[in-house]
């Protein structure tokens, strides 16, 4: 590109069109930083569509309920909650996700940690919050609904921390909105914090390596399919339950989640930090 021949980028227009945390993970995730690489509208796009707006909605999904519920993960303890497999595979993922972007990071090997990030991110979007969703729904504050939340908040912070050298802005709104607005002993600003630690005793491979084989059987695009469908049905199921529950549920629940829809991925009803759309979390 030459800016005398007048086909070169404007940096300040690309930054004002897609936003900082966008650019950078374009570079980061498309090859290593020292080599020279062609700059792309389309596929900054499809990277912030893919790995943003599938983090920010799920933050968002969480968010929501979150705050339909007044959860405060303070009251609680991971380490005793009662978790189903989905939790202590997303876990597994989770932790083996940290060792390994904190040891391609080591070796500069910076595409590579970005692959590991998004490949996390995907499996929490499109696997565990849309096999899981339901456990959200109930009326009642159950152990299992009380894991569900841990889980995702545990997922959802530790991923922030973990991308924040690659998208600093996305990951400290996720982290003063999820952790400062609880916890006010905690640094203010998640460049603040240290690194995350991996939890070795949180990481099984065998029920790794068995889920593997369960998505392996599935065909191509059937994770986000079965998802949807399951979701579909759920829908159902809860508008011919809405006379029962209504009383016993907070009317903006409902108005919520017909405007929200369900679901966390960005392939529909994509949430962008632009948007503001996650709202703020204020438990009481």
């Amino acid at each position: 590109m030459s800016k005398s021949k007048g086909n070169a980028v404007d940096p300040f227009g690309a930054l004002e069109k897609h936003g900082a945390d966008a650019i950078r993970w374009f570079f980061y995730s498309s090859c290593a930083p020292w080599l020279p690489n062609k700059f792309s509208d389309k596929v900054v796009s499809e990277g912030q569509r893919k790995y943003l707006n599938t983090l920010w909605n799920t933050y968002a999904f969480y968010v929501l309920y979150a705050n339909i519920d007044s959860f405060d993960p303070t009251k609680y303890n991971l380490k005793d909650c009662a978790l189903t497999v989905m939790d202590k595979y997303i876990l597994s993922v989770l932790n083996t996700t940290v060792g390994e972007v904190d040891k391609q990071l080591g070796s500069y090997h910076i595409p590579e940690a970005a692959k590991a990030l998004y490949e996390c991110v995907d499996e929490l979007s499109n696997w565990y919050v849309r096999r899981c969703r339901d456990r959200y729904w109930g009326t009642e504050m159950t152990d299992d609904k009380i894991a569900a939340y841990m889980t995702l908040y545990t997922a959802l912070v530790t991923i922030a921390k973990t991308a924040a050298p690659m998208i600093p802005f996305m990951a400290d709104d996720i982290y003063r909105n999820l952790v400062c607005s609880v916890d006010k002993s905690a640094p203010v600003s998640i460049h603040l914090c240290d690194f995350p630690v991996v939890d070795t005793e949180a990481i099984d491979e065998k029920l790794e390596e068995q889920m593997e084989k369960v998505l392996g059987e599935l065909p191509k695009g059937s994770k986000m399919l079965l998802g949807a469908l399951a979701g579909a049905w759920a829908l159902i199921l809860l508008y011919g339950a809405f006379q029962l529950v209504k009383s016993k549920r907070n009317e903006n629940f409902w108005k919520s989640f017909h405007t929200d829809g369900i679901g966390a991925s960005a392939e529909k009803g994509t949430v962008t930090p632009a948007d503001g759309g996650a709202g703020d979390y204020r438990p009481e």
